[in-house]
């Protein structure tokens, strides 16, 4: 026996997964389902995230707490009168559960279930560590995700073996305030389905558990996108000013290009570390050319002026007055309400 468990703890997932329907009538140490050929062998299950201390879209994980209880009937363990054992998981037959998404997860608890004298079953765990989920973070930073914990049967087919949330409903769900207070858990729901992928013979049964986060913009409008708007605006004042004082116009201009570029070095650590553009380096983007814009109109209405045509160099700086703030706003709307 110990031999066995030592193989099959050194078995691939591409091995486990590869095991045909009729060899998946047992388990992984020949222990044959409780229920006839032709039936199905009903688990219910209760699942619930405790906790979700860290999101991180660069690794594509999340890390969290996981509580999981399953239980089923098994007749052939029935023992009128006797008491509850404790048992080993692997000595008994079980649905063969892993979690798909693991990346790098503890088990907390003992692997061993309770017997009950009615041949009733209850296996309970917690996972502990990274889950992995697609991130895609373009939205940034008004960006939501769905997050989910899979559980999958490695061996049993959808004919054999169900997964049920009637019992255990109570037990099944997402903490409403978790550690990573930089986001907010919207919504959740739990549910069975079949998996199926390409190296797989056969449909697994499996049910998974999934939460929706949004971010919280908050500090990111605070510390980015109003200072950042706040130096695009100072870039503006240079049209109020007489185009005559050229120097004026000039040193303002120079001050604000520097501010944006000095503040973009500091507020780059907040940006998310991924390869593609979000909406917010649009945004950020599109307010570096707008303060560039600007130092242009001032070469150019000193040119103007120079050329002894100063009513054209009033007549631009009116007509910068308004197309910069409505190009500023169609900036702000397309980066991140189109």
């Amino acid at each position: 026996m110990s031999a066995t468990r030592t193989y099959l703890a050194q078995m691939t997932f591409s091995a486990i997964l590869a095991v045909s329907p009729a060899s998946a009538r047992a388990d992984s140490f020949g222990i044959p389902r409780p229920d006839p050929p032709g039936t199905r062998t009903r688990v219910e299950f209760g699942a619930f995230i405790l906790d979700v201390s860290n999101i991180n879209s660069a690794d594509q994980t999340f890390t969290a707490d996981v509580g999981l209880v399953l239980r089923w009937h098994d007749p052939r363990l029935v023992t009128p009168g006797g008491a509850v054992k404790v048992v080993n998981r692997t000595d008994v037959w079980n649905p063969d559960l892993y979690v798909l998404n693991q990346r790098n997860v503890t088990l907390l608890l003992p692997d061993v279930v309770d017997v009950n004298p009615d041949g009733i079953i209850l296996y309970r765990q917690r996972f502990s560590g990274q889950f992995s989920n697609r991130i895609h973070v373009g939205d940034f930073p008004f960006d939501s995700h769905r997050f989910h914990v899979r559980f999958v049967s490695g061996r049993y087919s959808m004919d054999e073996l169900e997964f049920v949330n009637d019992v255990f409903k109570d037990r099944t769900g997402v903490t409403e305030k978790p550690l990573v207070v930089d986001w907010v858990i919207t919504s959740w729901r739990a549910h069975e389905e079949a998996f199926t992928e390409g190296m797989l013979s056969f449909a697994r049964p499996s049910f998974s558990v999934e939460f929706t986060a949004a971010r919280r913009a908050g500090f990111f409008v605070m510390k980015l996108l109003l200072p950042l708007g706040l130096v695009v605006f100072m870039s503006w004042v240079v049209f109020w000013l007489d185009p005559e004082r050229v120097d004026a116009q000039v040193g303002m201009a120079a001050t604000a290009i520097l501010t944006l570029i000095a503040y973009r070095f500091t507020f780059d650590s907040l940006l998310p570390p991924v390869s593609y553009l979000t909406r917010v380096d649009h945004f950020i983007s599109g307010s570096t050319a707008l303060v560039f814009l600007s130092l242009l109109q001032v070469v150019i209405t000193g040119t103007l002026v120079s050329r002894n045509r100063i009513p054209d160099a009033r007549r631009l700086d009116r007509w910068s007055r308004a197309v910069f703030p409505a190009l500023f706003a169609l900036l702000t709307w397309w980066s991140f309400f189109a």
